[in-house]
Order: structure tokens, then sequence, then C-alpha cells
């Protein structure tokens, strides 16, 4: 009961207290919003009065010029003198003859005209010419023309054509061994060939490309007996060859090669 009561009592104090705060806030606020308006308006004041000072003072007309004093000084002239009488008028005196005019010139007198020797007159001969040797010319000597000699026929120059690349027999030799043994290798013998003792010998022709791909196979000669046939141009299509040697069947793109495969009981 007692808290409670002192808190009652309080709370009054306490809102009169935060109102008080409240109002010195907001008068100190308005006092700082006064203070700066003022020195505003101070400060506007000083600018604008500077200013008109400053107009004031200095003066924007240009300065007047400064005229030089000219001075002038007065000349007396002399008095103009009396004209002059006019000159007396003079009498034409009589002309007379120049002494060279007076005196008559003589006439020249003609000089009798004497006659002129004659002139002797000189025969020019002409010169005679020198003498031109005489140079003695051989009669032309005349050789027999016998028959037209046939041209002579130039030999032809060889052509020297490039030799073509040549083949290695040991190189396709040793080949043809290996593809054989690659047969023999892949053979079986039938089983009922074996039951019915069939033996023979076929020979099969086959082709191979430069790659070592076999391109066709055929039986070129019979056993006898078509189980064998067989069995030969199966272990021909099994056998995967190796490829051609380059100097081997050179210039060739594929080569056909015969090989004989035996079946025999032993």
């Amino acid at each position: 009961m007692s808290l409670t009561f002192l808190q009652a009592s309080m709370r009054p104090i306490l809102v009169a207290e935060s109102q008080a705060a409240e109002d010195r806030l907001a008068m100190a606020n308005r006092g700082l919003y006064e203070r700066r308006e003022s020195i505003a308006l101070i400060t506007s004041a000083l600018i604008v009065t500077s200013m008109v000072y400053a107009m004031n003072t200095i003066s924007m007309e240009p300065p007047a010029a400064k005229m030089n004093p000219v001075m002038v000084s007065l000349v007396e002239l002399p008095e103009t003198p009396p004209p002059l009488p006019p000159p007396p008028e003079l009498e034409p005196r009589p002309k007379q003859p120049s002494p060279m005019q007076a005196q008559p010139q003589p006439q020249p007198q003609p000089q009798p005209s004497v006659p002129m020797p004659p002139i002797p007159q000189i025969e020019t001969v002409p010169p005679s010419p020198a003498p031109v040797p005489v140079v003695e010319v051989p009669p032309p000597v005349l050789v027999p023309m016998g028959p037209p000699q046939p041209p002579v026929a130039t030999p032809p120059v060889p052509v020297t054509m490039p030799e073509a690349p040549r083949s290695n027999p040991a190189a396709e030799g040793g080949y043809q061994a290996r593809a054989r043994a690659l047969i023999n290798r892949n053979k079986n013998y039938p089983e009922e060939a074996l039951q019915m003792s069939m033996t023979g010998s076929v020979v099969v022709v086959y082709v191979i490309d430069r790659g070592g791909r076999l391109i066709r196979a055929e039986v070129d000669r019979s056993s006898g007996h078509s189980l064998l046939d067989q069995a030969a141009l199966r272990a021909v299509r099994r056998t995967r060859f190796e490829p051609i040697p380059e100097d081997a069947w050179v210039a060739l793109k594929e080569q056909v090669f015969r090989t004989r495969i035996e079946f025999n009981l032993e």
C-alpha cells in the first residue's frame, strides 16, 4: 500500500517536471532561431552598406582628358609697296644684213675631166686536174658449180625423261610371304571335312589396296570340295593385312595376289 501510494503521489510531480523541461527546450530552440535570424539580417545589412559605399567611392566615369594650352602669336605683315610704272615702249630697230649674207660666195669652177687609163686584162688559166691512179683489178675466177649439197641434218637432242621410281623386289616378296602366313594362321579346317577326310588345295585370288584393306576375294582354282573352298575364302576375309610398303608395287593403288591354301590331315 505504501509503495502504490508513493507512486501515485509522485506521478503529478514527474509529469510537471517533464512538462517544464519541454517548455524550457522549446524556449531555448525559439531563442536560438531568433538569434540566427537576427545574425542573418545584420550580415545582409552590412553587405548592402558595403556595396553602397563602394559605388559612391569609385566613380565609373572615365577621367577627363587634360587639354594642353596652345600659344598663338600675331605677326604683323609689311605694308604692300605701290605698283611700279609700266616700262617705256621701245622703237623697232632696222634689220641689218649679216656679214655672211652681205658677201657673195664664189661659185665652184668645173674641173676638166681626165681620161682613166685602161685596165689590163689578165687571162686566167684553169689548173690542170691531178692524175688519177689506175688500179688494175684482176679478173674474177669462175668456180664450176656442182650439184646443190643437201642440208646437213643436225641430230636431235635426246630428251632425258625422268626415271620412273622402281619397285623393290625384296619388299614385294617379303609382303607376299607375310600375307600368306597371316592367311594360314586364320585357316580353320571344317569339322565336317575332317570327319569325311577331305583334303586338297585351294588357290584364292584377292585384291588389297595400299592401306592393307581387302577389296575382293574369290576362288581361282577349286579343291573339288565346296567345304574346303569356303573355308579358304573365310581365312582370307578374316585376315587383317599390313599396309603395302612404299617401295613395293610403286605407282599402283592396289595389288592382286594369288595364294595357295593347303588342307591336309597330317
